[in-house]
């Protein structure tokens, strides 16, 4: 596949491990290796059957954590019957450094692969549990910050609306005063409170 700048891509698939050895330098330009097929297949024992159900469970757990992975690869990987092939595909799928797939691959034995990616699924998701706990903690606090900042600003209104409130009561109080220090007949004065007590309202 061309790229934008200029450059390739090649997607490459192993077909099977193989020991390669005699290398040749061909005419055209290209080398050539003598390789030996490597494939140890095994029975399906009782403790294979066990290691490929655990291997199923952590990477069920380890996707459950990890959500740029797709959730229906686990539907695909129940399908498998083969330990080693399960083995790689679940490989496939990890997010780990290059050298531990190198680990992987390099194990001919599906049964000690399984056992290999077993213990690199369990480290990740200890990883991955502790990762998430950091996160839940640091959104509490996150929305503690902004609940108490939206508090503090519901008491700022509030105390801003009582001291208005103080403000008018005040207001209201000392023109009161003056209503009754202007010693006016008992009508204007009734008339006087009267409107003031429309105008506190």
């Amino acid at each position: 596949m061309k790229m934008p700048d200029g450059s390739a891509k090649i997607l490459v698939e192993g077909l099977v491990r193989a020991k390669f050895s005699n290398f040749n330098l061909v005419q055209k330009g290209y080398v050539e290796v003598d390789i030996e097929k490597l494939e140890v297949l095994i029975d399906k024992t009782p403790k294979v059957e066990a290691f490929m159900r655990q291997t199923i469970n952590l990477f069920e757990q380890y996707i459950g954590l990890n959500p740029r992975l797709p959730y229906e690869t686990v539907s695909v990987l129940n399908s498998i019957e083969e330990p080693g092939r399960l083995a790689d595909m679940i490989a496939a799928h990890l997010i780990v450094k290059n050298a531990q797939k190198q680990v992987i691959l390099d194990t001919i034995n599906p049964e000690q692969r399984l056992e290999k990616i077993i213990e690199i699924l369990n480290g990740e998701l200890e990883i991955l549990n502790i990762e998430k706990k950091i996160q839940s903690r640091v959104r509490g606090q996150i929305e503690k910050s902004q609940k108490e900042y939206y508090l503090t600003e519901q008491m700022k209104a509030i105390q801003k609306e009582l001291k208005q409130k103080d403000d008018n009561a005040k207001e209201v109080d000392e023109l009161r005063g003056k209503i009754k220090a202007a010693k006016m007949t008992k009508e204007a004065e009734t008339v006087a409170l009267k409107e003031l007590a429309e105008w506190k309202r």
